[in-house]
């Protein structure tokens, strides 16, 4: 398995780890441009056996000459892959993305007079195609939309663009994948009725304020009520900060980005 973008490797840890509990082994392999990244993540799966690899090259253009492999994920780091620009004159395009809407043929009779396309994310989809084996799996989750053009936002501190997942699939298709897109709610099971911590920003962080003092932090992330009982319930009896309430997910009143705006795209490479 190769994971593109492993971040401080904790989705590593989980899934390895999830993996063992099910009875099955893997190879894991980690590709990250940032050795700084690759550092946190070799101390983190230090108690990992067989030992995790690390490959520091850009995703968008990597190159493992006679590797293949069976599943390759990323998990919210295509956004931060390149995107070009495109100038719309009538029925015409120039500009650095115009290359890619001939090359893989992408639908922008609803595009603007300017826009930009995931370029980044087309160049990955080749070097993927390229590193995968017969039947493996490739699988994208991210920010963005089915019909939007890339938009440019702001997460954790820098800059990234949406994902339209309408020309990825386009993509992908062209190169020769099998494809499904989902939403991420749909795609793991997410019941919408489950009561989650509500609060936005502010709320958390001054919650976070609070527990520290006690030698708990509260990090950003949605948490089902039974997850914080588990976690915070003891320090939560003991303080009672007011008010800590739980609304259904469905609400879309807490911490993050709405469940609705993730997707996931299963990318197969046929097996013949």
């Amino acid at each position: 398995m190769l994971e593109i973008g492993g971040g401080t490797g904790s989705f590593a840890h989980s899934f390895i780890r999830r993996a063992e509990q099910s009875g099955k082994s893997l190879t894991y392999q980690i590709m990250d441009l940032s050795p700084e990244l690759s550092n946190h993540q070799r101390r983190l799966l230090s108690d990992i056996e067989p030992p995790v690899g690390h490959i520091n090259q850009n995703a968008v253009h990597f190159d493992l000459p006679g590797r293949e492999f069976d599943l390759m994920l990323s998990n919210e780091v295509i956004a931060d892959f390149p995107v070009a620009a495109v100038e719309r004159q009538g029925g015409s395009f120039s500009g650095e993305g115009a290359a890619f809407i001939e090359t893989y043929a992408l639908t922008v009779d609803d595009a603007p007079e300017r826009f930009y396309v995931n370029s980044g994310v087309f160049q990955f989809l080749e070097r993927a195609w390229t590193h995968l084996k017969p039947g493996g799996l490739l699988v994208l989750s991210e920010y963005g939309s089915k019909m939007r053009y890339p938009a440019e936002s702001f997460h954790l501190n820098h800059s990234e663009f949406t994902i339209h997942f309408g020309q990825l699939i386009e993509c992908a298709y062209k190169i020769g994948f099998d494809c499904r897109l989902k939403m991420l709610s749909e795609y793991l099971g997410i019941d919408d009725s489950t009561p989650v911590l509500c609060g936005r920003e502010e709320h958390i962080l001054c919650l976070n304020y609070v527990f520290e003092k006690h030698g708990i932090s509260v990090p950003f992330a949605l948490f089902s009520e039974a997850d914080f009982r588990a976690k915070f319930g003891e320090v939560a009896d003991r303080l009672k900060p007011d008010p800590i309430r739980f609304l259904p997910l469905r609400h879309n009143f807490y911490y993050g980005p709405n469940l609705e705006d993730f997707f996931v795209a299963t990318l197969r490479k046929p097996a013949f």
